[in-house]
């Protein structure tokens, strides 16, 4: 039994080894709570010490969060005993996993990973949340690249089922995938598995909102837009990747929103990025948030800032998609960057944000506890 068979075999409950998350953010926060919620000991670092001095509270924020949709077992104080954030990286030394959600820069990056492999052990497992740069960009340097893997979770981390597991490069084991596959589904998501770029997220994702950027650039409002996306959701949240009825073929632009979805997700099939069971689950959580929000109030909602970011990143690495939309950069410009200024393709109130925002995690809630009672 090899080094990294033996940090796999820790993988099981009881958990009685430590993860490891490097960027308490908005999203490495909620991927440490969602450890904690599992009773997984947790260390967290963040370079910028602000961050790090407001991550307990914000991680406590998380925690009563779940522990109100009752998706918490234990108390939130107990769940906190099990956080430490250290002062330094080298704080991360004893974890058996470290999970890295820093600022999607491939240089950022490569540092990160290259002070990490110097600081844990060669058979620690590190995992990637990028979701729009090649692994392979930041990955030179890593001793051991088996057990280098991309985890990219759809957000929240701790509340949604979805997430994606793959390999980070072309040496990553696939005993690690499996292995991280069935761990992550222990601790109750739902992973898929993706098996090469460019994911599976980020091409539905942004494939439809491709398709509504060229709408509205056509000056169909954003409201008639995502009021066509909110009323396609229910039908891919029920059916998937099936052909669209008729009764769609009525309503204006429809059959060109779903097109951009459903085309891309065969091609995803085709190149085996992944199985079409994951497209189509994948398929169907995406949906959940576009009944919400729609797909410009999603990209609203994630910040257009970071939405214009994914598009360079994939430009550069020339992953699937077209260069950057004028259209981002002239809101941007504008200084409509999304929820953060309460103004991006839409206008809102701090009530409308707050009831997205809660809709949103409900509906994720409702999808958890469907999953349990399966």
């Amino acid at each position: 039994m090899n080094g990294l068979d033996k940090t796999l075999e820790l993988l099981s409950p009881p958990f009685s080894f430590t993860v490891g998350q490097v960027g308490m953010g908005n999203v490495g926060s909620t991927i440490a709570t969602m450890y904690l919620a599992a009773g997984i000991n947790v260390i967290g670092f963040d370079e910028d010490q602000t961050t790090r001095q407001n991550a307990p509270e914000t991680i406590r924020g998380h925690l009563s969060r779940l522990e109100r949709f009752q998706l918490l077992e234990g108390t939130v104080s107990e769940a906190m005993e099990r956080l430490t954030v250290a002062d330094s990286l080298g704080g991360i030394a004893p974890c058996a996993m470290v999970t890295e959600a820093v600022f999607e820069d491939p240089v950022i990056k490569r540092e990160v990973f290259g002070k990490l492999s110097e600081i844990v052990e060669p058979n620690t497992i590190l995992a990637t949340n990028t979701s729009s740069l090649n692994p392979a960009s930041f990955s030179n340097g890593i001793p051991n690249p088996e057990r280098f893997a991309t985890t990219h979770y759809l957000k929240p981390a701790d509340v949604a089922l979805l997430l994606e597991v793959g390999p980070a490069t072309e040496h990553t084991s696939p005993k690690l995938v499996d292995g991280l596959i069935k761990f992550f589904e222990k601790i109750g998501k739902r992973p898929v598995r993706v098996n090469r770029l460019p994911w599976i997220i980020n091409p539905l994702q942004f494939s439809l909102l491709d398709a509504a950027m060229r709408l509205y650039d056509d000056e169909v409002s954003a409201k008639d837009i995502d009021g066509i996306v909110k009323g396609l959701a229910p039908y891919w949240l029920d059916n998937g990747l099936k052909p669209l009825p008729e009764e769609f073929y009525e309503k204006r632009f429809a059959v060109a929103l779903w097109r951009s979805v459903n085309y891309r997700a065969e091609e995803l099939k085709t190149k085996n990025v992944a199985s079409r069971e994951d497209i189509e689950y994948t398929l169907k959580a995406l949906a959940q948030r576009w009944k919400v929000l729609g797909v410009l109030g999603g990209a609203d909602a994630g910040g257009l800032p970071v939405f214009k970011s994914i598009y360079e990143n994939f430009a550069n690495h020339g992953l699937f998609l077209p260069p950057v939309p004028e259209t981002l950069a002239t809101l941007a410009g504008q200084g409509r960057l999304g929820w953060k200024t309460r103004a991006g393709f839409h206008d809102y109130s701090p009530e409308e944000i707050d009831n997205n925002s809660d809709q949103l995690v409900r509906g994720m809630v409702e999808s958890r506890r469907a999953f349990r009672g399966r």
